[in-house]
């Protein structure tokens, strides 16, 4: 675990030299948008693949513990481990990524006529939109394991589900507003991973009180895009030889990279996980065993929180740790007045040099 860390605190420093070096300007549907420089975000990415594939088996989201000679105790603690382990570098993947696809969003908030692409914006463009497609994938991977994980002895506190369950949505609903990416909420596998983040956030509604605020705000930004969807409807420029939306996006939620591919890149294939959330029939009958034994020998409350089936029904509020001098669920707040997600929100979501939430990773 040490190790890691070393290495997650090595590739923080690489993303925050990226993030501060200066951004490259390119001309697109007569727009000139500024992003990170295509290359330096891939050197930082094959630095996360590349943690990703030096993980022992045991530390893989994908660990198969039936095959291994291990107690139940031994288990629940490598669940715990690779859970933590491939959470962070999930969430680093799409910090790395996310300033692309707000860039990318940001092109399409005031659209301007169409122009010419040399050969060089070409391949900027071309590498510009495979790394927003990449940032996508590790959200739909990013959601499908918080809402599966609770369901194991090693699912992640409340308070750090929701953050990212939320930070995940909004990701969604900015990818919605460029054409280019294909991203609609009602087809798969967007529409899923949609469905998760509610079902997520229902789940905690009666432990966090900002849970139920985040499907205020969500449903929201839902509504606003839309409406700003149907008000530019034909009239948006198309950009000379966009990439045709992927498949990765659309139909049978294939991701668009091939099984192989997929992992050698670090990014476990994903199989949307039955909703609504924590109705996995396999786990009903064990939920339903815990609920009597918790009636019949109620528990502290810090025991109660260990053990996510317990929470459901719970009428306590779960307290929000103070990490570096702010809760998590701060991080909601600033959104819960906004109306749209206008550009000045895209503008707030680009990480840099004070992003409180990169510093938490390199907490041991």
């Amino acid at each position: 675990m040490m190790a890691f860390t070393l290495k997650t605190v090595e590739i923080l420093d690489k993303m925050k030299e990226a993030g501060s070096a200066p951004y490259i300007k390119l001309k697109l549907a007569g727009a000139e948008i500024a992003m990170p420089e295509p290359g330096a975000l891939l050197r930082v990415n094959a630095m996360i693949d590349d943690l990703f594939q030096a993980l022992p088996e045991h530390l893989r989201m994908d660990a198969d513990y039936s095959k291994m000679s291990l107690d139940e105790d031994t288990v629940k603690f490598f669940q715990v481990q690779s859970h933590a382990i491939c959470y962070r570098l999930l969430i680093l993947r799409v910090f790395l990524l996310r300033p692309s696809l707000l860039a990318e969003a940001q092109r399409w908030t005031n659209p301007a006529a169409s122009s010419a692409l040399t050969a060089s914006s070409m391949l900027q463009e071309r590498l510009h939109q495979e790394i927003c497609m990449l940032c996508l994938q590790t959200v739909h991977t990013m959601l499908a394991e918080i809402h599966r994980c609770p369901a194991t002895a090693g699912g992640i506190s409340a308070w750090y589900a929701l953050q990212v369950t939320f930070a995940s949505a909004t990701i969604l609903l900015v990818a919605t507003l460029s054409p280019n990416l294909g991203v609609c909420l009602d087809t798969e596998p967007a529409k899923s991973s949609w469905d998760r983040v509610m079902a997520i956030l229902n789940f905690h509604k009666s432990n966090v009180a900002s849970a139920a605020q985040g499907i205020e705000v969500l449903q929201r930004y839902r509504e606003s895009i839309k409406r700003r969807a149907s008000a530019r409807l034909g009239r948006h420029p198309q950009l000379p030889h966009a990439p045709h939306p992927r498949a990765a996006l659309m139909g049978n939620g294939e991701t668009g990279v091939s099984p192989t591919a997929a992992a050698a890149q670090g990014v476990p294939d994903v199989t949307p996980p039955p909703i609504p959330y924590m109705a996995q029939p396999q786990h009903h009958h064990q939920q339903q065993q815990q609920q009597q034994q918790q009636q019949q020998h109620p528990q502290p409350l810090q025991e109660q929180f260990r053990h996510v089936p317990t929470w459901e029904g719970q009428q306590h509020t779960m307290p929000t740790p103070p990490m570096g001098g702010s809760g998590m669920m701060e991080g909601i707040d600033p959104y819960l007045g906004s109306e749209a997600l206008d550009e000045a929100w895209l503008v707030m979501q680009d990480y840099g040099p004070n992003n409180w939430m990169l510093e938490q990773f390199r907490l041991p």
